[in-house]
């Protein structure tokens, strides 16, 4: 080992134990920390610390674009410290790997494709029971709950409440603690669970809930791998690669919709959806609705029945004059949903009661996307100066 990788070494503990010591967790930025000390030492580089060499090291992992981005942020806050003690180690440029904010949209299984992805965890790795075993039960317990996978890795015997159903979920995101109450269902697939676990395994290597085929806590990689094996087995990968985080969002919009069907007063119940999911805040829960076409569907109808509308509407080809790309709002109400990657707009309008004469007027009125004016109807007065402007933004 070179002089300088020894330092380097020295002094990536030494970050590590000062950022824990502020109170973060560091465990992921640590990991790469000490994977630059070990490149250092594998090419036999000497100091100081560059920007060339911080580069070669971030290329050298294979993975996503802002995989790249989140480890060259890490080690440029380390050459903040580091150039404390080496002032020729050079100041990295934060736009090297700049970091894509899009978020690929969600995939959400229908019930016929999550009946299928529960079927192939069955029949995993043959040659190990216990993997299928705990992957059925863990995927279950992730579109039953709507947990998110590491708070289901992290479960440990003693917060999972086999008797009155209820699972503690502890130092979370944000670190934070919540109770999870689970159905009867879910509560009986648990301590089956529970019960071929103990038996496949008496003396458990630690006290994590679920267990590897080796004993010790799944890790988030065996589950992704295993997860993976069993999406291909389905034949769920066909499309798009389908995460254990998207049947986080299938548990919101699953929830939504029965809501919807129960007639529900949705936006009453929404801050107990909020509570179950762990959101302090309505809008991280608006981030896992997305717009399926049965919940758009659903929406669609109770706020035309709400405002008494279905009446006044048109067939659906008579409203193809309506500009979809920029359609005005016509009165009161205005509803605009997203699904995925596509937008569905719907447009509600109350219009005043003159323009509801003749259904001409109406269908006149949305394909100039303004609202009638009360005031300057008159048949002597041209045409553009008898509306005005929608007072509500575009949509």
């Amino acid at each position: 080992m070179s002089a300088f990788a020894k330092i380097l070494a020295e002094k990536v503990e030494s970050y590590i134990e000062l950022r824990r010591s502020l109170g973060y967790s560091f465990k992921k930025q640590a990991a790469t920390l000490r994977a630059l000390a070990r490149f250092v030492e594998t090419e036999y580089l000497d100091g100081p610390l560059t920007q060339g060499m911080a580069l070669n090291f971030v290329l050298s992992f294979k993975g996503a674009a802002n995989g790249r981005a989140i480890r060259h942020g890490v080690l440029r806050r380390f050459c903040e410290y580091l150039a404390v003690y080496d002032a020729r180690t050079q100041a990295l440029d934060p736009r090297a790997f700049p970091r894509s904010r899009a978020i690929p949209p969600p995939r959400i299984l229908s019930e016929e494709e999550l009946v299928s992805l529960m079927l192939a965890c069955r029949r995993i790795s043959p040659q190990y029971p216990e993997r299928s075993v705990v992957l059925t039960m863990l995927v279950g317990l992730l579109a039953s709950t709507g947990l998110r996978s590491g708070e289901g890795l992290r479960l440990d015997r003693a917060d999972v409440d086999l008797v009155s159903g209820v699972l503690h979920i502890r130092r979370t995101k944000f670190r934070k603690d919540r109770l999870v109450p689970v159905h009867v269902t879910t509560l009986a697939a648990l301590r089956q669970y529970a019960w071929l676990r103990d038996m496949a395994f008496p003396t458990p290597k630690d006290s994590a809930f679920f267990l590897s085929s080796r004993g010790n806590r799944l890790s988030k990689t065996g589950l992704a791998l295993a997860f993976s094996a069993a999406c291909k087995l389905a034949g769920l990968n066909r499309d798009k690669a389908l995460r254990p985080h998207d049947l986080r969002h299938r548990f919101a919009v699953t929830r939504l919709a029965a809501w919807h069907r129960e007639n529900a007063d949705v936006q009453a119940l929404l801050p107990l959806l909020a509570t179950y999911l762990g959101h302090a805040h309505y809008t991280d829960t608006a981030y896992y609705v997305t717009g399926t076409a049965d919940l758009l569907g659903m929406a669609a109808d109770r706020a035309l029945a709400f405002l008494g509308l279905a009446k006044f509407l048109a067939p659906t080809e008579e409203l193809a004059d309506v500009d979809t790309g920029r359609a005005g709002n016509l009165g009161d109400y205005c509803i605009r949903l997203k699904a995925g990657c596509d937008e569905l707009r719907l447009l509600i309008s109350r219009p005043a009661p003159a323009a509801l004469d003749r259904r001409d007027n109406f269908n006149r009125m949305l394909r100039h996307r303004t609202t009638p004016s009360v005031c300057t109807r008159t048949s002597d007065v041209p045409h553009h100066l008898t509306r005005r402007p929608s007072p509500w933004d575009y949509i």
